[in-house]
């Protein structure tokens, strides 16, 4: 019963995180948000780009702050973990729709630059998205479990299987961030610089 409802609780974490991306996505586009979209772009982004992409300071000190926000969102829902998934919830809807809106934009920038720049951006958003899923599930699934034990259908104990389910999906969420926030700081500036010149 453990590992159906880890595989049920991962599948719902994703679903979760993959209905905020299509809820973000309907609320960011129609032509009004991308004719305002157009206006707003300017090359101070770019600026800022290739100021972190020439400088190995600026490079690390952007890393830090990637994966310090990343696993901070991570550790939030790992902590939520007693509230039964509602916690996990909040955090994949929320920041799935930040994602969906982030993908119109892109979309958005695309028309205006002309260049393809989901290549460069999109990638490391793998990572640090199935971190999202996987530390959700731990919430999830024991949600899942008090709600088979309320029906009677297994008995309610948090074994060992339980903490290393937690402890798995820590280790490998934090790494995921990690993977995610190199991929990010230190690839995505200087290749996102290449394609919008």
């Amino acid at each position: 019963m453990f590992l159906k409802n880890f595989k049920k609780a991962v599948i719902i974490s994703a679903i979760i995180l993959f209905a905020g991306v299509v809820t973000g996505i309907g609320f960011e586009w129609n032509e009004e948000r991308q004719v305002r979209f157009q206006n707003r772009l300017d090359p101070s982004g770019l600026h800022k780009l290739q100021k972190i992409a020439g400088s190995p300071g600026e490079t690390r000190e952007f890393f830090g702050l990637i994966f310090s926000n990343n696993a901070r969102i991570v550790g939030l829902e790992l902590l939520g973990t007693p509230t039964l998934g509602f916690q996990a919830f909040l955090i994949n809807f929320y920041n799935g729709f930040a994602l969906g809106r982030t993908i119109v934009g892109l979309a958005h920038a695309r028309r205006a630059l002309g260049s393809n720049v989901y290549l460069f951006v999109l990638p490391h958003s793998f990572f640090e998205f199935t971190a999202m899923v996987l530390a959700g599930a731990p919430g999830i699934c024991l949600g899942l479990d008090a709600a088979a034990f309320l029906r009677r259908e297994q008995k309610f104990d948090l074994t060992s299987r339980f903490w290393f389910q937690l402890l798995f999906c820590a280790a490998t969420s934090l790494i995921l961030v990690l993977v995610g926030a190199l991929f990010e700081a230190f690839y995505m500036p200087g290749k996102l610089i290449e394609i919008v010149r």
